[in-house]
């Protein structure tokens, strides 16, 4: 049974430095996935500021050091349908709202956050050794 993500709004309704954790997901590639499994992790980062959740939410950050999360699973299902869907449990206090569109929630890729569930998106099943070139 898949986890049950916290809900947009009682998220925002909860001090900026709380310590209680939330459950987010997110959709992302082979790739993303990868990078986040090996990354590494400091307790000492904080939320990033509204400037870098603006600019990860416009695109604008390109140097990969946040990662934004949302509190729909249709979202990230979206989001993954070729690769993963991951959900994550990380605590209030690392976490700065991003896009309100998507329930999105964005943090430093460093914060301490734990994958506690991975499924394959609904495009990304395992095909035989022909399945790439015969659909």
């Amino acid at each position: 049974m898949p986890t049950h993500l916290t809900d947009d709004t009682s998220i925002a309704g909860m001090p900026v430095n709380s310590h209680q954790s939330v459950y987010l997901a997110r959709g992302l590639s082979n790739v993303q996935l990868q990078q986040l499994e090996g990354r590494e992790v400091d307790f000492m980062t904080g939320a990033p500021t509204e400037q870098e959740a603006i600019d990860q939410v416009g695109e604008n950050c390109f140097d990969g050091s946040l990662v934004e999360f949302t509190a729909n699973r249709t979202i990230a299902e979206a989001f993954g349908n070729k690769g993963w869907v991951i959900v994550v449990k990380v605590r209030r206090m690392y976490l700065t709202r991003g896009s309100t569109v998507e329930a999105g929630w964005v943090a430093y890729k460093k914060a301490p956050f734990e994958i506690i569930e991975k499924t394959r998106g609904k495009n990304n099943k395992k095909k035989g050794l022909f399945g790439s070139l015969f659909g």
